[in-house]
């Protein structure tokens, strides 16, 4: 079979590794490149033969002995010299030239170098793609939080808007109360107290009773177990027929208060002194209904009382801003008689009280001086109240029978360990009024007397033992 002729075009020798690329697919044997691209230029220097007939220009012939194939590869500038190989190649070499040794095709170890940078090459894409990709996301995401964050930062520049105008307002209604305050006292020396500050003098107040319970009663119930039965259901009936406990028989309020059972005689105790000082000063009215105790002439007292309750029938805004200014002129008054005529009625309440409340070992005069005190900062703080425009009204066991959470004038007692919106003891049955609440109805305007607003909440204890009770919904706002 005739050798056939392969025309190559000679390679570019920038790179090294283009070299190797262009002598693997000529067939050209490692080490062999110099000697076949440098034999026109030998052999001109010689004298020596070329080994083919004729050189076509930027040509080499290549011959390969490829049984059964023929590859023709042209890279030639015009299609003379492409005619002369073809014309060589078929005639087949000149008798006086010798016929050109074969070369050998491309080593492994040149493959593989090729192959490696191929696969380098492919990885390399690879990794550009994936860091690409990566990148794409990370913009993507960096993207959506600044979305996010123009939507929050719009929301906070109207929040902030939004509470600019309400501090001006805030600014305006200080300025406005500071402004009434001072033409107040100008003209009277007094300006009204704010409902903060009345809750936290009520909650005082709670505590002064609470602890002088705890103080001077007795901590177990155990210990009455020396006291008559008798004597002690005449005290529950007692606190029965006040509206302040729902059980009428002792062994009945032990019975569903078992939880609590030992925490019962400090209880009952606290109960009747709240509800004591609460009927006896801040409801009803007592600078008036108490004269006889010396803060009024007994005369004038029952006028003015009379005059009050006619005034409230007809026009009960004009009746409320009339009794405030007289106990703003009575005010001093007042003050200099509170100490004298609130002894009388302290004493009457602890004599009041069931002995087998108290140890033996109680000091009688220390816990009279005390709940002395206690029944004094009551009287104060209630003249305070009655001097403003608003009206007081007391809640007891008789108004609230049934706990319900939702309602804000009421509580559970500590003891019942009730977290905020725990509803587990809605529908049951109060067994003991702790201490009364008050509500303020109407405000310093005299105005609004169909509001209430809560001052103090009534404190109940609870019969944890029954299940739901229905009952009808109370028509009110607290």
């Amino acid at each position: 079979m005739r050798d056939e002729a392969v025309q190559v075009s000679p390679p570019s020798r920038k790179r090294k590794y283009s070299d190797c690329f262009w002598n693997a697919i000529s067939g050209i044997p490692p080490g062999r490149a110099e000697d076949v691209t440098m034999a026109p230029k030998r052999a001109k220097l010689t004298g020596d033969r070329p080994h083919t007939r004729s050189q076509p220009s930027q040509s080499l012939i290549v011959t390969l002995k490829v049984p059964g194939m023929i590859t023709n590869v042209r890279n030639s500038r015009n299609s003379q010299s492409s005619r002369k190989v073809e014309q060589l190649a078929s005639e087949g070499p000149s008798p006086d030239q010798p016929e050109p040794k074969n070369r050998s095709l491309p080593d492994l170890e040149d493959i593989s170098v090729i192959q490696s940078l191929l696969k380098d090459n492919v990885d390399c894409m690879n990794r550009a793609f994936c860091q690409s990709e990566s990148l794409r996301r990370d913009i993507q995401s960096l993207k959506e939080p600044c979305t996010t964050s123009d939507s929050n930062e719009s929301s906070l520049q109207q929040r902030i808007k939004a509470l600019e105008n309400e501090n001006e307002d805030l600014k305006t209604n200080l300025i406005l109360m500071q402004n009434r305050c001072l033409k107040d006292m100008q003209n009277g020396g007094w300006a009204p107290k704010e409902d903060r500050l009345i809750r936290q003098e009520f909650a005082m107040l709670q505590e002064d009773i609470s602890i002088w319970s705890k103080s001077h009663g007795i901590m177990s119930l155990s210990e009455l177990k020396k006291s008559s039965k008798a004597a002690k259901t005449r005290f529950i009936h007692d606190l029965h027929a006040a509206g302040c406990c729902s059980e009428e028989k002792w062994d009945f309020l032990i019975e569903k208060s078992a939880a609590l059972k030992d925490k019962i005689p400090i209880l009952v105790l606290q109960a009747f002194v709240a509800n004591d000082i609460f009927k006896k000063i801040f409801n009803p009215f007592f600078p008036f209904l108490f004269s006889s105790e010396g803060i009024l002439n007994g005369d004038a007292a029952t006028h003015l009382d009379r005059i009050y309750k006619e005034m409230m029938a007809v026009n009960s805004p004009e009746a409320h801003i009339w009794r405030s200014q007289v106990l703003r002129v009575l005010s001093a008054s007042l003050k200099k008689s509170m100490d004298i005529s609130f002894t009388k009625p302290s004493i009457a309440g602890l004599k009041n009280a069931p002995s087998f409340l108290f140890p033996s070992t109680s000091d009688v005069k220390t816990r009279t001086a005390e709940l002395h005190k206690i029944y004094i900062k009551a009287a104060k703080l209630a003249q305070s109240l009655w001097t403003q425009r608003e009206y007081q009204m007391m809640l007891t066991l008789k108004d609230r029978p049934v706990f319900q959470s939702s309602k804000t004038a009421m509580v559970a007692h500590r003891l019942h360990h009730l977290d905020d919106g725990d509803q587990r003891l809605d529908g049951r049955q109060v067994l003991l009024c702790i201490q009364p609440g008050i509500l303020g109805i109407g405000n310093s305007n005299a105005e609004d007397y169909n509001k209430a607003k809560v001052w103090a909440k009534a404190i109940m204890l609870v019969d944890e033992t029954e299940e739901e009770t229905e009952v009808d919904e109370i028509d009110d706002q607290a």
